[in-house]
């Protein structure tokens, strides 16, 4: 049962009757360098026994962390009652629902998502992961949190990047939803937010385990995770929205070319080079990348299967040679 995400000024009280809902034991609050700086004062009223906190950065996504997480765990004598708080952005709600989905066959966690990107999509949904040998989210579970409590208060330290990035995951849930943003008119309030959290919610209250309409939500991510992945390899990490956004451009390219229409490329094309900073890929082939795509979680008989674009908001999941990636990646250079 996946919890409908909640966004109010009323943080601290919402938090302490989730808590108190819960009978937790004891509450561990996990976090990143940044989020206990930035966050944890605004929610400190709330009682926490133990904090584990990391350093900030997608790098942390690993079973090294994992290991902190449970040798930490064991080390307070946490029992199956024991509540994790996750206080941060994507990385630090992936990594900590997941420490939640496998410690004594699974603990109740609560999530309280930081960034914008997070709060529309990273913490909704109950996926949990980390990567692997630099592969996006490969080791996994659904596991939904109890709870999803968040204030636009906490965007007010978040960079500008940080925001830009989110709004690829936006204007994707925007297009899956018919329901066109205007980029340059986004207030960044509850409100707002809520209504841009809530096109993901009601796509995976109703598939939670993405058999059918959610995979819909994986539009850009192929590619994008493929990229993501492969700058993560070599050391210069790009922000996930980022890369979803040059992945949605090269996606709905391929839809064009496989359908012979262009259902969303025209708003598409016009969208992210307006908005969106453009990856620099012309050093990138299509060898830098193709371990990563063979990855990807909805491949099925040695296939790359993408979600392309069958109509007015409308997706198929589909196989995809490797050739039109690699053509799709040549006309991304050139837009």
């Amino acid at each position: 049962m996946h919890p409908k995400p909640i966004f109010s000024k009323d943080l601290v009280s919402n938090l302490e009757k989730v808590i108190a809902i819960s009978s937790a034991s004891r509450c561990v609050l996990i976090c990143d360098e940044n989020t206990k700086k930035y966050c944890w004062p605004i929610i400190k009223k709330i009682k926490v026994q133990h904090f584990i906190t990391f350093i900030a950065g997608e790098n942390i996504k690993n079973w090294d962390h994992i290991d902190k997480i449970i040798s930490s765990l064991l080390e307070i004598n946490a029992d199956r009652k024991t509540l994790i708080i996750a206080l941060g952005g994507g990385t630090i709600l992936d990594l900590a629902g997941f420490a939640a989905s496998i410690y004594k066959r699974g603990i109740k966690y609560i999530n309280i998502p930081t960034t914008l990107l997070a709060m529309v999509d990273a913490a909704i949904g109950g996926k949990t992961a980390i990567n692997f040998m630099h592969n996006k989210n490969v080791v996994g579970s659904f596991y939904p949190p109890i709870g999803v409590y968040s204030d636009a208060i906490f965007l007010k330290t978040l960079p500008e990047t940080e925001i830009i990035s989110a709004k690829g995951e936006i204007i994707k849930h925007s297009i899956i939803a018919g329901q066109f943003i205007n980029l340059e008119d986004l207030n960044i309030d509850n409100k707002s937010i809520y209504q841009w959290a809530m096109i993901k919610y009601s796509i995976v209250k109703n598939d939670p385990l993405e058999n059918n309409n959610r995979l819909m939500l994986n539009a850009g991510h192929s590619i994008g995770h493929a990229l993501e992945s492969h700058f993560l390899a070599i050391g210069k990490p790009i922000l996930h929205g980022l890369c979803v956004a040059a992945g949605l451009w090269m996606e709905s390219y391929i839809s064009k070319e496989y359908f012979k229409k262009s259902f969303a490329f025209e708003l598409i094309e016009k969208i992210i080079p307006a908005y969106f900073p453009k990856l620099m890929l012309s050093n990138l082939t299509i060898v830098d990348i193709e371990t990563f795509l063979y990855q990807d979680k909805k491949n099925s008989n040695n296939e790359i299967n993408i979600i392309v674009f069958s109509g007015a908001h409308q997706f198929v999941l589909k196989p995809i040679s490797i050739d039109m990636i690699a053509n799709a990646i040549a006309a991304y250079q050139k837009c």
